[in-house]
């Protein structure tokens, strides 16, 4: 795998749906990415938060959560808002973009097969993932989940990271950019870059710059 040419690939993916790139923007320096476990039980956490935000009780996640071994998958800040008896407004909007973080997710761990960049959040989402209302456990799902080859990983991160630049580029100087939603690109380059970089020490210190 040749960075130049994946850099070029992203770029053309870019510019066929109506994108600008920037041709100085540096090659991504990834090599160790985490066990395809790592992930699953990361999946797992972040769909249990996302329920809070859907109305479930913090206690009942957080048992959820202690049931399936999942507390050394937990943040910091994940840890605090299982302790809080009510959400600030800014706490609940993070947790309603956990589902973009859950899609790229899902991808990554070949329950889907494709990422479009240009694209909503598939609506198989939820069938991928145990049902907590019944409270089933997350055995299935681990099962399930397969962490793709890391150079296709990769190519996908690249394709956000660059991507990237471009919706923050037109939110800095108020232009459109649809397709591309910055919000949503964020959230998906984050989950790409954490799961590509296990140095990275946490969640919350995953990188988003451009």
């Amino acid at each position: 795998m040749k960075p130049v040419e994946v850099k070029a690939e992203s770029e053309r993916i870019i510019l066929a749906l109506g994108g600008r790139i920037c041709d100085w923007l540096p090659h991504l320096d990834r090599t160790e990415p985490r066990a395809s476990s790592e992930v699953a039980e990361r999946a797992l956490v972040l769909h249990a938060m996302l329920q809070i935000y859907f109305g479930a009780p913090a206690d009942v996640i957080a048992a959820w959560i202690r049931a399936n071994q999942l507390e050394s998958s937990l943040s910091r800040h994940e840890r605090a808002l299982l302790t809080n008896e009510s959400l600030t407004k800014q706490e609940r909007i993070d947790l309603y973009w956990y589902i973009e973080a859950l899609w790229a997710m899902a991808w990554a761990g070949q329950l889907t097969e494709d990422l479009a960049i240009d694209q909503p959040v598939g609506g198989i989402l939820a069938s991928l993932l145990p049902n907590l209302q019944v409270n089933e456990d997350g055995s299935g799902f681990r099962r399930r989940f397969s962490l793709r080859p890391f150079e296709e990983i990769y190519r996908m991160l690249d394709l956000h990271y660059r991507a990237h630049w471009y919706a923050r580029d037109g939110q800095l100087n108020n232009y459109s950019t649809e397709p591309f939603n910055l919000d949503v690109i964020m959230e998906r380059r984050r989950t790409l870059e954490w799961i590509s970089d296990r140095k990275l020490a946490d969640w919350e210190d995953t990188p988003e710059s451009t």
